[in-house]
Order: structure tokens, then sequence, then C-alpha cells
């Protein structure tokens, strides 16, 4: 997921706001993620993920899943050409304010952000 952290941020910015972030990226624990497709039948899904289009498929009752695990975030991913503005916000924040609650924003920002966009 580290490659993935790195996508949300512009490198364009200047080297204190990228020094931030990577300060932040860096304390963020390592958290174990997967991907999953509302359809059986994407090919790059199974090229990319299942070896070559070898695997199987398995359903799963999303609503269900979240009556037993309600902290499960189930969400759909949000392509995008450039970094979300509330990780660009945040770290601007951070960077120029230097307190914690501007680094704990960032931090979850960075946390969620990257896991639900591409």
């Amino acid at each position: 997921m580290w490659d993935e952290l790195f996508l949300g941020i512009d490198l364009k910015q200047g080297s204190e706001l990228l020094a931030t972030y990577s300060e932040v990226v860096g304390e963020v624990p390592s958290q174990l993620t997967t991907c999953f497709s509302k359809s059986p039948v994407v090919a790059p899904m199974w090229a990319h993920y299942a070896d070559n289009h070898r695997g199987c498929v398995i359903g799963f009752d999303v609503a269900a899943l979240q009556d037993v695990f309600p902290d499960l975030l189930v969400r759909d991913i949000a392509y995008r050409d450039g970094p979300h503005e509330d990780l660009v916000r945040f770290t601007q924040m951070a960077a120029q304010r230097k307190k914690p609650r501007d680094a704990m924003a960032l931090r979850d920002a960075v946390t969620y952000q990257p896991t639900f966009s591409k």
C-alpha cells in the first residue's frame, strides 16, 4: 500500500510540503487491504490480480458483512487525475502551522483517500 500513498500527493509541490507529507506517511501503520469488483467478469481485474485469469470468484453480501463488522470500510473507488483536495489542503496546513491536529487530519486522509482512489 505504500506506493499507493504517494499517488495521493502532487510531487511538484515544494520541498517543505513533500517533506511534511513524507513524514506523516512514514507514521501511518502498514495495513492489509484488498480489492474487489462489483462484477465477476471484469477482464482487467482477472489479468492483474488473479494470476493472468486463473482463480475463482467468491461472492459477498456487503450489507450482511457490514452488519457483523460495522467498522468495515467498503466504498467505491474514485478514479482521479490528480491528488485529492483534502490531501493537498491538509499537507499545506500541517507544513505551515506545525500543529499536531493538522498532522492527525493529514494522517487520517492519507489512510483513507489512497485506499479508495486510483
